[in-house]
This record gives structure tokens, C-alpha cells and sequence, in this order.
């Protein structure tokens, strides 16, 4: 009993429900195991069968007001109030100075709206002398190391007399009242109360950051915590409420200096070293944050938000299937984890395991619809599977999530033109190019929508804009290329498919719409040569072929124009482009020693 007490302490919940567990198997009448079996569960988030253990201890001891306190409490986190109420005033019909049942009954009340007797629970404990959170029985009277370090005071205090005490107290009492309403206003004036009785109070200055935290004020919230740090430097949840503020304000080396300083105090401290691994992932420092999860993990291998913050730094490294499974392990520890649902579906998409994405996007937006990632990636895996319909949903529905999405205005417009809606595709483009000016595949694929509806000056224009953010991508070169072809601006087309090859030399059709332009400029001989480097790569190619054996022609070589359509005829035999050609070049070859009339003839 005692080792499950002091793995509990430490924090390793899984284990100490084993050892109690053993107790109640050799005595199932044993109170405090089943007492702090449900404790355990508690904190492991396991309410349901937390209440269950507490109905247990009260059957052997009915009247023991803690375990009637912790039962309210887990039913609370149930979001089942009017129990927990009876809970607490059953606690509170035999402990009548249990403090915390009487700030848990008024957020109770809060929460079912009774707001009348939600404020006389206030004023009911306003001018209370403060009482110590209740712990096990093995330590009442004393404070537990907080499972997130953040916990409601002590009372702490270092100096003034008894009287003084009480009226400091009961200030500090009606702010952590107040607080728990929802009245931060009201709480901070009640914490400088007592703050102004006498400053050295460590915990009014750390209730204050708390209250300030809370509402969002982040500088103030550190000033406060190190105004309490300078009465109580040992303090490991100072350093973590101090570090969660500069975290809050993007400071994130100054948050792990102070997580940094809560575990040299205090190395249980998990919530310390899991927000010092989320302010590495936000350094992208993802292999420090892992190494930090892993401590935790090591220590606590149910923490389904270590396996989590795991997963998602190892996605963010490429390791997509060790990511899939730490998420995976998340999952099973938590199904509620919509993050975890989301990181998931990331993983899945990058192994191209597209169906089993949105299977997971979909878990996780009914978790949190306000996942516009997951909606964004979504859409990204539904334009995989060429579900096109769906996919535009997606996105709108990311976009309505966050407006300024310059990727889902693009991947719609994708979308879009595999739907040859090419209007609206450019719509989606120009909406991506108002929110990422630098987003050149926005100009370059409003570039081919423009030329698919033949407006080619515009286009021509739209790819000058990507090359202009971009002046080394070649498939913009490519389709400069293909809309001056289509304005007959041949010397100007032949070289934009020049300046596609010198970046990307694999370009076969820049190649073939080069040599075409070659021919309409009777540049014949380089024609051919475009074709050749066609052949080289597509050798299986009639159109590179027949027009190569066009050139030949033009240039007088009809055997060996002869021998390329003849190449094409083998591969589509009946042809009937590259049949009629054949026979005007046959003819051309036989009769070119011959007379003007054959030649004629041929012609």
C-alpha cells in the first residue's frame, strides 16, 4: 500500500493502481486502497471508473469527506453536475471546512446556470480560514506534488501574525472563489487585497499570475510569477507558470530556460518537460522535443499526449511511418485526441495511404471542426483519388476555417481545371496569388487555365508573373512557350522552349513543341534535331516520327524521311497522317533525278 502511495506521488499512476489493486485482492474491505485506486484513476483521466472506486470506499466508510469530495469531483469532470453537487454537500455535511468542496459546489451551480446560489457559495466562503487540499489518508494535511504543477495554493506564508493571516487568507480565498466563476476582474482585485496586506504573500503573487494567465495577459502573468519567485525561489510551479507565459508569447527559449529550472527543482514535473518539448517543436528543434517526450513516455508510458507530441515531431522529420505509429499509440491510450486523429491523416497521406487519411481527417474534425489543416489535407487526398467534387468541398470548407489559405485557393484551382472548369480555377489562382504574391504554381496554373481558353496574350503574361517569382521553372518556360505557339510568335516560342530545356533537359514534349516551331520558322535542320532528342527519350513516339520525317522532307533527304514515317507506320500502321506523307516522300525520292512533270505528279 505504501509503494502504490509513493509511485502515485511520483506520478506513475499505471503502476500504483497495480499495487493497490494487489491490496484490495488480499482485502477487499481496504478502504484506502480502494480510496486511492480511485485517485489514480483520476489523474489518469479514467472518471468513470474513478467514480466506481469511490463508490467502493464508501461503501466500507460512508461518512469519509474526502472520498466523498473526489467522488464530486471526477462527476464533475463528467459534466454531471446535480451529482456532484450531492457529493459535495454530503462532504461538506461532514467536513464542513473542506474549502475545495465549497469552490467546486459553486462551479457546479455555475455550470447548471444557478447563478444565485452559485455566488452565495462564494460569499459562504469568502471569510473561511483557508484549508488544505485534501490528500490520501496516508498524508492528510499535506500537499501532493501537482500533476501539472499548477495547482491551487497552500497558503503558504512567511512572517506576518495570525490575524493578519486570516484577513490575508480570506482574500486570497475570495480571489481563488471568484476565480473559479469566471469573475477574473473581481479575483484580481481580491488577490491585490491581499497582496497589499503584506507583499511577501508568495501565493496571492503566483494566484495573481494565474489569474492573468488565464485572461490572457502573458508579460503581466511573468512579472507576477517572478514577484512570487523573489518570496519562494524553490517553487517548481512558478518556474512552469512562468514558463507556460512565455510560451503563450512565442518566447520560447525563455520558456525552456524556466521549464528548465521547474525540473532541476522538481524532475516529476511532467507538464514541465512536456511544454519544454512543445517550445522545441515550436523551435523546430524536433529531435530535442523527442528527446524530451521520450522521458515522459519512459516514465509514464499511458501519456497519450507524450505519444502525441512523439508523433508529430517525427512527421515533421519525414519519419512517416514511426510517426503513424506513435500517433496510433496516442489513439489507443486517448480516441478523443483529435490532434493525434489529425498527425495521423498527415502520416497517411505521405505514404500515399490516401483513403485511410480521410478516414482520419474525418475522425478528427468530428473531434474539432475547426481543424483546417486536417480539412486542408483532406481536399489534398481527395485530388489524389481524382475525387474532384469532394475535393473542392474540402478546401472550401478550409478556406471558410481560415480565409487567407493561399494553398487551398490552389489546390482548388487544381481541382478546378481537371474539371475544365477553367474561369473558375483562375478565380481560385488569383485568390492564392492576393494572399502568397510569391506562390509562383499559382501564376503557372492560371497560366494553363488562360491558354485552355485560348486566351494566350494573358497567359503568356500569367507565366512571365511565375517567372518573374521564379525565373528557373521550367514547365513556365514550357507553357510561355505553348501560348506564344498558339500567337504564331514562333521566334519567341522556340525560345522560351530553349530556356525550359536549359533547366529541365527531360522535357521530351518541350522538345517536340520546339521542333514544330522550328519547322513554321523552315528552320528543318534543327527541327530534326529537336525531334532526335524526342526519340531518345520516347522512342516509341509516331508524332515524333512522322514530324521528324516532315522535316527531312522539307530539307530534300526523302529516303531518309521515308524511313521515319515507315518507323511510325510500325508502331500505328494505318495512320492516315503519316500514309500520305510516306507516299509523297517515296515518290520525291524516286523521281528526283527525274523530270518536273514526275516531280509534279508527286506533288
Amino acid at each position: 500500500m505504501r509503494k502504490g502511495i509513493s509511485l502515485y506521488e511520483l506520478g506513475r499512476y499505471a503502476e500504483a493502481i497495480t499495487d493497490f489493486e494487489r491490496t484490495i485482492t488480499e482485502n477487499p474491505h481496504n478502504f484506502h486502497a480502494w480510496y486511492q485506486k480511485g485517485r489514480a484513476l483520476f489523474d489518469m483521466g479514467h472518471c468513470d471508473e474513478a467514480v466506481e472506486a469511490y463508490d467502493h470506499a464508501l461503501e466500507l466508510e460512508s461518512n469519509y469527506p474526502e472520498a466523498l469530495y473526489h467522488k464530486g469531483v471526477a462527476l464533475y469532470d463528467l459534466g454531471h453536475y446535480e451529482e456532484a453537487i450531492v457529493s459535495f454537500d454530503q462532504a461538506l455535511e461532514h467536513d464542513p471546512h473542506l474549502d475545495q468542496a465549497i469552490y467546486r459546489r459553486g462551479a457546479a451551480l455555475l455550470k447548471l446556470e444557478r447563478y444565485p446560489e452559485a455566488v452565495q457559495a462564494v460569499r459562504q466562503d469568502a471569510c473561511r480560514p483557508p484549508q488544505v487540499c485534501p490528500g490520501p489518508p496516508s498524508s492528510r494535511g499535506s500537499l501532493l506534488p501537482p500533476r501539472d504543477c499548477t495547482r491551487i495554493p497552500s497558503m503558504r506564508s512567511t512572517g506576518p501574525s495570525n490575524a493578519i493571516l486570516r484577513v490575508q487568507e480570506s482574500a486570497l480565498n475570495k480571489a481563488i472563489s471568484l476565480h473559479s466563476l469566471g469573475q477574473e476582474e473581481d479575483a484580481l482585485a481580491a488577490v491585490g487585497k491581499a497582496i497589499g496586506i503584506k507583499e511577501n504573500f508568495a501565493d496571492a503573487w503566483q494566484y495573481k499570475g494565474l489569474i492573468l494567465f488565464r485572461m490572457g495577459k502573458f508579460p503581466e502573468t511573468a512579472e507576477a510569477i517572478d514577484k512570487a519567485l523573489g518570496y519562494d525561489p524553490g517553487n517548481a510551479r512558478l518556474y512552469y507558470l512562468k514558463g507556460r507565459a512565455f510560451e503563450a508569447l512565442k518566447r520560447y527559449n525563455e520558456a525552456i530556460l524556466a521549464y528548465d529550472m521547474a525540473l532541476s527543482t522538481q524532475s516529476a514535473c511532467t507538464e514541465a518537460r512536456m511544454h519544454k518539448g512543445t517550445s522545441l517543436f515550436a523551435l523546430k528543434k524536433y529531435r530535442d522535443a523527442i528527446r524530451e517526450v521520450k522521458k515522459v513516455i519512459k516514465s509514464h508510458p499511458d501519456n497519450a499526449e507524450a505519444w502525441f507530441q512523439e508523433g508529430r515531431a517525427l512527421f515533421e522529420l519525414g519519419s512517416y511511418t514511426e510517426a503513424l505509429d506513435a500517433c496510433s499509440r496516442a489513439l489507443k491510450l486517448r480516441d478523443t485526441h483529435a490532434e493525434a486523429y489529425q498527425y495521423k491523416g498527415l502520416a497517411l497521406y505521405e505514404l500515399g495511404r490516401h483513403d485511410e487519411a480521410i478516414d482520419a481527417f474525418d475522425r478528427a474534425l468530428r473531434l474539432d471542426e475547426h481543424l483546417d489543416r486536417a480539412q486542408f489535407y483532406r481536399g489534398a487526398a481527395f485530388l489524389k483519388l481524382e475525387r474532384y467534387d469532394e475535393a473542392i468541398e474540402a478546401f472550401n470548407k478550409a478556406i471558410s476555417l481560415k480565409p487567407d489559405s493561399a494553398p487551398a485557393y490552389h489546390l482548388k484551382g487544381v481541382a478546378l481545371t481537371a474539371q475544365a472548369k477553367y474561369q473558375e480555377s483562375i478565380e481560385a489562382f488569383e485568390k492564392a496569388l492576393e494572399y502568397d504574391p510569391a506562390r509562383a504554381e499559382s501564376a503557372f496554373n492560371k497560366a494553363i487555365s488562360l491558354h485552355n481558353l485560348k486566351k494566350d496574350t494573358e497567359a503568356v503574361q500569367a507565366a512571365d508573373q511565375a517567372l518573374g517569382i521564379r525565373p528557373d521553372f521550367a514547365e513556365a518556360w514550357y507553357y510561355k512557350g505553348v501560348a506564344l505557339s498558339a500567337l504564331k510568335r514562333y521566334d519567341e516560342s522556340v525560345t522560351a522552349f530553349g530556356r525550359s530545356l536549359e533547366f529541365d533537359a527531360t522535357n521530351a514534349h518541350a522538345y517536340f513543341e520546339m521542333g514544330l516551331d522550328q519547322i513554321e520558322l523552315s528552320r528543318y535542320d534543327d527541327a530534326v534535331v529537336s525531334f532526335d532528342h524526342v526519340l531518345a527519350q520516347l522512342a516509341d513516339y509516331p508524332p515524333a516520327y512522322y514530324n521528324k520525317g516532315r522535316a527531312l522532307s522539307l530539307t530534300g533527304k526523302n529516303e531518309e524521311a521515308v524511313a521515319a514515317f515507315d518507323q511510325a507506320l510500325a508502331i500505328t500502321p494505318n495512320d492516315i497522317q503519316v500514309l500520305p506523307a510516306k507516299a509523297r516522300a517515296s515518290c520525291l525520292a524516286e523521281t528526283v533525278q527525274g523530270s518536273s512533270g514526275c516531280i509534279r505528279d508527286c506533288l
